[in-house]
């Protein structure tokens, strides 16, 4: 049997541990007072591990229906864009999991990137979400559109597709990989002023790291573990709040996303600069 079967890897976990996943996944933005990071940031033990992070969330993936559920809100929206407003939530949760599972495959799969199709249904989720919320309906069903059809039968069967050719990174290629994502982060804070498609760039670090760590504390809650989440999860906070409001900016037409420049805020500095000195530590 293959080792690294999907099915056989999914069954190996309980329902209650998906939904507390699932729980976590929600929370992943969520600002904690006074975060602190453990003395030396735990990274995952093995390629054991890695196999196992994959799992539970695909899991979490196929087992919730999400390709479903984002098809059967995408119609509705297509067919009515303004009540697609109004319920927007209801695409949170299956696109909250799209996003979970292109991220933690980044991280540790063998090939360090996300699957195609997985990716841009998740980019045209996210780009659909932001045009319901300003209102932005003609760019909404054009989208809507194009994601429907991805997520036809056959693109789903697809998706599973590249779920199943999931292998997990060796851990010397894991630990050089996340050297290389969090050294992203040494640049952008270099710089006096970044664009707002720099801060994005930077927040999609910290978002790749956080769904790594929820994962690493349903498996092993401990407690350098818990702190590393919870610190993670503040910058994640920050870090998307500040970027919804450059998405608005856009919208309205009072930032060009690629040429307009910034500072970065204070508070944003003094968190990520840290995170990089313990990241580069624990990868060194």
């Amino acid at each position: 049997m293959n080792r690294f079967s999907l099915d056989a890897g999914m069954a190996r976990f309980s329902k209650t541990q998906r939904d507390s996943l699932f729980e976590a996944v929600l929370a992943h933005d969520d600002i904690y007072d006074n975060p602190h990071l453990p003395d030396v940031i735990p990274l995952a033990r093995n390629r054991d591990e890695l196999a196992d992070t994959f799992f539970i969330v695909a899991k979490l993936f196929l087992e919730l229906d999400s390709m479903g559920l984002a098809r059967s809100f995408l119609d509705e929206m297509v067919r009515d864009p303004q009540r697609g407003a109004k319920e927007i939530q209801t695409l949170k949760h299956p696109r909250a999991r799209f996003k979970h599972t292109q991220f933690t495959i980044h991280v540790c799969d063998t090939r360090h990137r996300y699957p195609r199709l997985l990716h841009g249904v998740t980019v045209m989720m996210g780009e659909i979400q932001d045009a319901l919320k300003h209102d932005a309906y003609p760019r909404a069903v054009r989208l809507g559109t194009w994601a429907r059809r991805a997520l036809g039968p056959m693109g789903q069967r697809w998706m599973v597709r590249e779920l199943r050719a999931f292998r997990p990174s060796s851990h010397d290629a894991y630990r050089a990989h996340i050297r290389w994502q969090t050294g992203v982060l040494e640049p952008f804070l270099s710089k006096p002023l970044v664009t707002a498609h720099d801060f994005h760039a930077a927040r999609k670090v910290i978002s790749r790291l956080m769904a790594h760590y929820d994962n690493l504390t349903l498996l092993d809650p401990s407690p350098e573990r818990v702190a590393t989440a919870r610190f993670i999860s503040t910058v994640n906070g920050l870090m998307g709040g500040f970027h919804d409001d450059l998405v608005a900016q856009k919208l309205a037409g009072t930032l060009d996303y690629h040429k307009d420049g910034f500072a970065i805020p204070d508070h944003h500095r003094l968190m990520l600069a840290p995170l990089l000195a313990g990241f580069q530590a624990a990868t060194a």
